[in-house]
């Protein structure tokens, strides 16, 4: 969904292009006018799309666009590896926009657009409330009126929010020709509402960080191709 619907979308707009953390291109040159990537960030290259974004506000213009390929990627070793990714992902996204949000230089409007580009993901902190104000509404015999309806509203969006993973999910395995795409699209778009409270959790454990100020980058394990001998299987790497 992401890759496949999300960010064709946005390149053809003129809204931020986010960039992803492998299989970036940039121009020698741009990168020189930009200074490169910001050392110490937790998410250098969403800051990197950001700082462009900004200076294409501000003056200098700069173009990003989306190639459609596809590459591999390393995948974290388990779930608290996992945790700690998305944890610094969530994390540095926030911290980046709340810097950006300081900057004189940039219109209200433009602001607006970093911010809700950062603080997209934390929109799950907000559902684990509202889950938790349900449930004890439901358990107390609370009677939810009108808000009942807004409930029924929200699991439409949910069921074709699932609907659009699955759907983009079949789409690559169609273009490769796999087997069982069907099993497995479904699969994808069953278990979406899973991966959303895992997600929900690293968010909740950036905006922790993020109020104590923890700024230290957490090390993950990654397993993957970049074995040095391919006898090891499952081979731990630390990145």
């Amino acid at each position: 969904y992401w890759y496949e619907l999300y960010m064709k979308k946005v390149s053809q707009s003129s809204y931020i292009l986010p960039f992803g953390g492998t299989t970036n291109f940039f121009k020698k040159t741009v990168l020189e006018e930009l200074n490169g990537w910001e050392n110490g960030n937790l998410t250098e290259d969403y800051e990197l799309a950001i700082r462009m974004y900004s200076k294409q506000k501000t003056g200098k213009k700069y173009k990003a666009g989306y190639i459609d390929i596809v590459t591999t990627e390393e995948t974290p070793k388990d779930i608290k590896s996992w945790m700690k990714q998305r944890t610094r992902w969530s994390q540095g996204k926030l911290d980046t926009s709340l810097e950006y949000l300081k900057k004189k230089d940039l219109s209200i409007k433009n602001k607006a657009k970093i911010l809700a580009t950062g603080l997209s993901s934390f929109i799950g902190t907000v559902n684990l409330a509202g889950l938790g104000i349900s449930a004890y509404m439901y358990a107390s015999g609370t009677s939810m009126g009108y808000f009942a309806e807004i409930a029924y509203l929200n699991l439409s969006f949910i069921g074709m929010y699932c609907y659009l993973q699955s759907r983009s999910y079949y789409e690559i395995l169609n273009e490769k020709n796999e087997k069982h795409k069907y099993l497995k699209s479904a699969f994808i778009g069953i278990t979406t509402p899973f991966y959303w409270a895992l997600q929900w959790a690293a968010n909740t454990l950036a905006l922790g960080r993020e109020i104590k100020r923890k700024k230290n980058w957490e090390k993950t394990l990654h397993l993957g191709t970049a074995f040095k001998n391919e006898n090891e299987e499952g081979r731990q790497i630390q990145r």
